[in-house]
């Protein structure tokens, strides 16, 4: 089993994986890592967290309560929002035809 903790203004927070042969997924290690980083940026001033419709509505798609409503905390912290525009919507669009679902190059 791997775990995870990030310290944050927001919470300290521990992810938890196992998989067979005891290994954590990459992908999600990766995730959890840069979202880690992220955080620290943004509350060192060194970034700025943008919030959009798209991901309020990822957000709400998401099964577990607790995990919705961190998230739903961490995304009241951006100082930006983005609005999804036709632009954004045609560029989406493209690269939904290099195999990207729709919603992700919203986001």
């Amino acid at each position: 089993m791997a775990v995870i903790t990030c310290k944050s203004s927001l919470s300290v927070f521990a992810i938890e994986v196992e998989l067979p042969g005891g290994e954590m997924q990459p992908r999600i290690w990766l995730e959890t890592l840069a979202l880690a980083l992220i955080l620290q940026l943004v509350e060192a001033g060194e970034a700025t967290l943008v919030n959009s419709s798209v991901l309020e509505f990822e957000n709400s798609k998401n099964p577990f309560s607790l995990r919705q409503d961190w998230m739903a905390r961490c995304l009241e912290q951006a100082t930006a929002y983005q609005r999804v525009d036709a632009s954004i919507r045609e560029h989406a669009e493209t690269l939904e035809g290099y195999g990207l679902r729709a919603i992700d190059p919203c986001m």
